[in-house]
């Protein structure tokens, strides 16, 4: 073997071995389940409310937990307008309304399918998580179509 291709294929197995770390990391810096075929937790529960995700801790002194009895992921109540689309992911709607996009979470689906002009009221969650990836999260209180 010539000093040139010897010195390729240490190069060679180097980088490979620098990718292969990098995606082993990568893997595992996504969270529980990662890799292993197991859904990772979603945030959302079979009735498809919104979930916080939990403080482990529970010491009143970590942000968000400043004001006894408050629900850190429930904003002010509002009313929405839009047309109700299916998500990038299977089972997630997302509601476009005034230039945004909300993940919706609960409400009647019958009256909450893709295509369908809406009025919504409920609360945005932005704490929440969620697989549906899209948008900010929104618990929905009622719907009506219109």
């Amino acid at each position: 073997m010539t000093k040139s291709r010897s010195r390729f294929t240490a190069v060679s197995v180097i980088a490979a071995g620098v990718l292969m770390m990098a995606a082993l990391t990568a893997c595992n810096a996504s969270g529980p389940g990662a890799g292993s075929g197991a859904p990772a937790p979603s945030g959302t529960t079979g009735s498809d409310t919104l979930t916080p995700p939990p403080d482990p801790s529970g010491d009143p002194s970590l942000p968000g937990k400043d004001k006894p009895g408050v629900d850190p992921t429930k904003g002010k109540s509002v009313t929405l307008t839009g047309t109700v689309e299916a998500g990038v992911e299977h089972g997630c709607l997302v509601l476009n309304a005034n230039g945004q996009v909300y993940s919706l979470f609960g409400g009647d689906r019958t009256v909450l399918v893709a295509g369908t002009q809406v009025e919504v009221t409920g609360h945005e969650a932005p704490n929440v998580m969620s697989f549906c990836q899209q948008g900010t999260p929104f618990q929905v209180e009622t719907a009506r179509a219109l």
